[in-house]
């Protein structure tokens, strides 16, 4: 059993056919000159504001992506659902191209397990790879290893032409280069660590990639540092490996190691590491301090400053735990979350301590200036997960407690002050087909899934339905 488990999977909350012609009349046409029928305009007008939906039913016991009416849930008709994963009760995951273009899907027939922190771990296995083209809804697909192995992580390069994605084993992970339109395999490149962030540089020459070694005896030993690397985004090569020694984070056991799990004890930092929108940098926000270690991509350097002003989160974690006999089965450490301003000058980080049991006391919201590391502002949030609306105007704090009580609080980026408060509800971003964006909310499941349009200023709820199963809106990264 994976003691970080409980937190994490709170965040899984989100990501070959032929589709009818879709002609548009033209503006500037003369009286004389042909239109568009009126079934091809109708046609043509329903998949421009339709969105991508994941979903899979009850009774289906499949997982399917679908193009939809986001007011209604019906099917644009001629759009045939893509399956990507049949008998299973696992999320398959999938990402959206920036440009809108593509949609990648991981299409799983069973699982995907490894041995974790005494225990095993469990994920959707990764067998084959969609490529669907969603203006004209064909697809290409790629079987991929046979090793039942995972994906958690894709990146298109800037012009959407290449894919990359990290395949994981329980020993190993594989960097794995795809071609975008015809699914071709281009290369692969072998990890001696297991990544958790991938991207591409601006230009696209070069792929980044964050992560960290499982240890000797995953979720037992203490595993060594993170790392950063650049490949050639064609190549694959290796153009620069940066060791952070500096780094505390992992979970491994520190008493009663070959107890019962509930008499042991585990360590358990988790940085928080975001990459700059232009790609030049990555953020890593100390999980046992106040420090912020910048890397630049670009010049190849790494540099670290401290938090400056109010109480750090170490102190306030010692607070929190003086007095307390150390507890037994439960998360000893910090784990903090990052959302970067579009401008990339300030990083809005929720931070979250471990002393007795799996969920913890959240240390609030800070917002930091990425360059001089001064505190702007802080607040109290119970936020488990946070995101930025693409324009940065509003921070989306997702909430959860250990009564099961689920809300996001919706924040102006500025100020902090509170928009909208939506229960039980996850708010996301997602987009038309025209590339509109359209702000959308979904329950939390159980059994049956309500998803829900927003209104971009007031939050309020203008269209909502229910689909009796799992169900998510599909977003850009």
């Amino acid at each position: 059993m994976k003691r970080a488990t409980i937190l994490l999977c709170l965040l899984f909350v989100l990501t070959a056919c032929t589709a009818p012609g879709q002609a548009t009349q033209d503006p500037r046409a003369s009286p004389g000159t042909p239109t568009t029928p009126p079934a091809q305009s109708t046609a043509a007008s329903a998949f421009e504001s339709s969105v991508l939906l994941a979903r899979r039913g009850e009774d289906e016991r499949r997982y399917e992506i679908r193009l939809v009416d986001p007011a209604t849930g019906r099917d644009v008709p001629g759009y045939t659902p893509i399956i990507v994963g049949k008998n299973t009760q696992f999320v398959a995951p999938h990402i959206l191209s920036a440009d809108g273009k593509i949609l990648a899907a991981i299409e799983s027939q069973g699982q995907s397990c490894e041995p974790s922190a005494g225990g095993t771990a469990c994920r959707a296995s990764a067998d084959v790879l969609h490529l669907v083209d969603l203006q004209t809804w064909r697809e290409a697909t790629a079987t991929l290893s046979s090793g039942r192995g995972w994906i958690e992580l894709f990146t298109f390069n800037p012009d959407t032409t290449r894919l990359a994605l990290a395949y994981n084993e329980p020993k190993s992970s594989i960097v794995m280069l795809f071609d975008a339109v015809t699914g071709q395999l281009l290369g692969e490149r072998s990890l001696d660590f297991r990544p958790s962030l991938m991207g591409h540089s601006p230009d696209g020459t070069a792929l980044v990639v964050y992560g960290q070694p499982l240890g000797a005896d995953p979720g037992i030993s203490q595993p060594d540092p993170p790392r950063v690397l650049l490949l050639d985004a064609v190549t694959l090569e290796v153009m620069w490996d940066q060791p952070l020694p500096s780094i505390l984070s992992g979970e491994w056991c520190l008493e009663n190691c070959e107890a019962s799990h509930e008499e042991q004890s585990f360590a358990y930092w988790r940085p928080a590491v975001v990459l700059s929108p232009d790609g030049r940098k990555l953020y890593i926000v100390h999980a046992d301090e106040e420090k912020l270690t910048t890397v630049d991509l670009q010049d190849r350097a790494v540099q670290s400053i401290e938090f400056r002003e109010a109480q750090s989160w170490l102190e306030s974690l010692l607070a929190l735990t003086a007095g307390v006999a150390e507890a037994k089965g439960s998360l000893n450490g910090t784990t903090k979350e990052a959302a970067l301003s579009p401008d990339g000058t300030r990083l809005y980080v929720l931070a979250r301590t471990y002393t007795n049991g799996p969920w913890g006391v959240s240390l609030g919201l800070q917002v930091v200036d990425v360059e001089s590391g001064r505190k702007i502002a802080q607040q109290d949030s119970e936020g488990i997960a946070i995101k930025m609306t693409p324009d940065g105007a509003y921070l989306l704090l997702l909430n959860h407690t250990p009564d099961n009580r689920w809300w996001t609080d919706v924040l102006d980026a500025e100020s902090l002050q509170p928009v909208a408060q939506l229960e039980d509800r996850d708010v996301m971003v997602t987009r038309r087909m025209n590339g509109q964006p359209l702000f959308v909310a979904q329950t939390i499941p159980e059994r049956a899934t309500r998803l829900a349009v927003l209104d971009p200023r007031s939050f309020d709820i203008v269209h909502s339905w229910a689909f009796n199963g799992y169900a998510s809106w599909i977003t850009n990264p």
